[in-house]
């Protein structure tokens, strides 16, 4: 890859501290900053390497706010650190290997069917007071983490466009988080996938110091700034705006 210009890496500091600011409330940042880094001049794969392993800054920092404030359910965590921490690997290799198109137009199915689900039950999944979680998720809330971590430990290394949208719908949905919850904990679940995805990117080369240490920087600002917003709105809001970006996200990729 030619080296960039101060300018181009400018725009791609402005760019990744803005997507990302937006990607802590709600997901879908890669969504936007894929594409632009590919636009910039970046070659597809090294694009998608440094969106993931430059992300690894947002965890440093917001996850320190959350942690700090709360909100991390530490035990879901728990039940999806063997995926989160398997899956990059396979999510690496098919990634060398294959696009990621296929891949991205089920997660957006996914979440439009999630986001759809949401919207009619939105009373129970934003409301005040959630309702108890169905029998069958409670009494196999362990091996569902496991394997929600598995599909999420996956896609991040393969891609991790649209990750934290499903990250958020299968923690609200499956493991009855609420909003704020569910923000909080995708942060700490995600860090093991982050950081694995990073050292094979490292591995196969695909990472510039120049331009990592650029996104880094910029997801550093976001996760502290991003944090601090999402402790700061009304959960409520939080739960629409989360709706809204799923169903939109997904059908834009769909259509």
């Amino acid at each position: 890859m030619e080296p960039l210009s101060a300018t181009t890496l400018i725009a791609i500091f402005l760019v990744t501290f803005l997507t990302k600011t937006y990607g802590v409330l709600i997901g879908g940042a890669s969504f936007i900053l894929q594409p632009f880094l590919i636009a910039m001049g970046i070659p597809p794969h090294m694009a998608v390497a440094h969106d993931i392993a430059g992300t690894n800054g947002v965890t440093v920092t917001g996850g320190y706010v959350f942690f700090k404030s709360g909100h991390i359910d530490l035990r879901v965590a728990l039940y999806t650190l063997p995926g989160v921490i398997i899956g990059p690997v396979i999510g690496v290799y098919f990634l060398n290997s294959t696009t990621p198109e296929t891949l991205e137009k089920f997660i957006a199915v996914i979440s439009f069917i999630g986001a759809s689900y949401m919207l009619l039950k939105y009373n129970k999944v934003i409301g005040k007071v959630r309702a108890a979680p169905h029998p069958f998720l409670s009494r196999y809330r362990p091996y569902l983490g496991m394997l929600f971590g598995l599909v999420i430990g996956t896609y991040i290394g393969f891609s991790g466009a649209g990750g934290g949208i499903l990250s958020g719908l299968l923690l609200i949905s499956v493991m009855n988080l609420s909003v704020l919850q569910t923000i909080a904990t995708k942060r700490f679940i995600h860090a093991p996938a982050f950081i694995i995805s990073a050292g094979a990117y490292y591995y196969m080369g695909w990472l510039d110091p120049m331009l990592f240490f650029t996104v880094f920087t910029a997801c550093l600002a976001a996760g502290f700034v991003g944090s601090h917003m999402s402790l700061r709105i009304n959960e409520k809001i939080l739960g629409y705006i989360f709706i809204a970006a799923a169903a939109i996200m997904a059908l834009l990729i769909l259509f």
